[in-house]
């Protein structure tokens, strides 16, 4: 039986509330920066830092929490009930293998080589979203220039 997996239940519940009571308490915090600061700050300039906060706390709290499993699986654990030892016999011959000819009388088997593992993700599907992900970076910041909003 599978434990209940839990803890970023509280996002969603978070943009939730972002998209409700945002705008509102976005112009609030703008006329409190003004009056406390001076300075203007927009109402979509503070929505975008409360998004960006959530991004940077949801990774943040993932990664805490991966390396704290990592941490606690990490121990090993001796068994309470002692067991009974096992007999440990010669490994079976197999029948495909001819049999040994040498000067030893041994049988001689081959090793296996070391396990290949197919990747998750393909190499040239990671590049090419990379590269696009870079491509579509620079046409954004090239768009932000283009308007003067940097």
């Amino acid at each position: 039986m599978q434990k209940k997996r839990g803890g970023n239940n509280w996002i969603g519940i978070v943009i939730f509330l972002a998209i409700v009571i945002g705008p509102n308490l976005a112009s609030f915090l703008s006329g409190a920066i003004f009056q406390a600061t001076g300075m203007r700050v927009g109402s979509d300039l503070i929505m975008g830092g409360i998004i960006i906060f959530a991004v940077v706390a949801s990774l943040l709290t993932s990664a805490l929490r991966g390396a704290g499993r990592m941490n606690s699986g990490s121990e090993t654990k001796l068994p309470t009930t002692p067991s009974a030892p096992q007999q440990m016999g010669a490994p079976p011959r197999p029948s495909s293998l001819p049999p040994a000819t040498g000067g030893s009388g041994t049988a001689q088997m081959k090793q296996p080589g070391t396990p290949q593992f197919e990747p998750i993700i393909n190499p040239r599907v990671l590049s090419f979203g990379v590269a696009g992900l870079v491509i579509f970076g620079v046409i954004f910041l090239g768009i932000l220039a283009l308007f003067g909003a940097i």
